[in-house]
């Protein structure tokens, strides 16, 4: 096998092994062809992405009925959404890392995309957490 057709063949076999254990944490896209998984992904991932920005419209909703002084809840709404802000780039940043992973090769948009998918999870167990610290008076 000559040097180029050899270090082709590691570079799937790593892309690969890197691509299953991501695809190991969302295994509704785990099937099908490749076609069929980044479709799959790319519905989940905009599934996600609107659940996402349901919970930051919810925890937006508690502040603004918080029982507390004017100031405070326009402080409160201001700094969530510069957290919101701030999240995206994080998000972008991190998920262009971890695609880098891919080198460029085809596995590089599923890794981007599942990177996406497990940030706006844990991001929304964060939001609904939050929910809580700002409850109404009783």
């Amino acid at each position: 096998m000559s040097p180029p057709i050899r270090f082709a063949v590691a570079l799937t076999l790593a892309l690969t092994a890197i691509a299953l254990p991501a695809l190991a944490r969302e295994p509704e896209c785990a099937t099908g062809s490749h076609a069929e998984t980044r479709a799959c992904l790319e519905r989940l991932t905009a599934s996600v992405e609107a659940e996402l920005q349901r919970a930051e419209a919810r925890l937006a909703a508690r502040i603004a009925l918080w029982d507390a002084e004017s100031p405070e809840v326009r402080r409160a709404l201001r700094l969530l959404d510069a957290d919101r802000k701030a999240y995206r780039d994080y998000r972008a940043a991190q998920c262009e890392l971890q695609a880098s992973a891919a080198a460029g090769g085809n596995g590089a948009e599923d890794l981007r995309a599942m990177c996406m998918i497990e940030q706006d999870r844990a991001r929304m167990a964060l939001l609904y957490a939050q929910l809580d610290r700002f409850g109404l008076a009783d």
